[in-house]
């Protein structure tokens, strides 16, 4: 079995990894008392389905996974740099969240144009007259 730029492999030396990462069902931005600052500051929630909820506290950076804080990483800036993070990630997902509204208001429009019925073959009443003007 070849991989990309990596070699060939023999299929009985490979091991097969699996990691679950599901997309959050629902996420939040909201004003919540951190344990870390001891004050009332603004949260981004993610929540999962099978998982539990998912933080990070805007002012201080602490994150928390199913009301566990969690491990604090060994680095210089992590407190800035979890900010960052976290701040990149709601607006890349607003932007995407946008796109697809954007799609999903396309689609209605065109649905409503045509009769707002996606299942009416237009061919069929091509033969009528009917819709011909509007280039069924």
């Amino acid at each position: 079995m070849e991989i990309a730029s990596v070699g060939v492999w023999k299929a009985d030396t490979v091991t097969v990894l699996h990691i679950c990462a599901p997309l959050p069902i629902d996420r939040r931005f909201v004003r919540n008392q951190c344990p870390t600052c001891d004050r009332k500051t603004f949260f981004l929630f993610y929540y999962y389905e099978w998982y539990g909820a998912s933080s990070v506290c805007l002012r201080c950076g602490e994150r928390w996974n199913d009301g566990e804080m969690e491990e604090r990483p060994f680095l210089r800036g992590w407190r800035t740099k979890s900010i960052e993070q976290a701040k990149r990630r709601w607006r890349a997902e607003q932007e995407t969240t946008e796109s697809q509204k954007g799609d999903d208001d396309a689609t209605a429009a065109n649905l409503q144009g045509a009769g707002g019925d996606p299942a009416v073959d237009r061919s069929r009443h091509a033969d009528r007259g009917q819709g011909a003007a509007e280039g069924y």
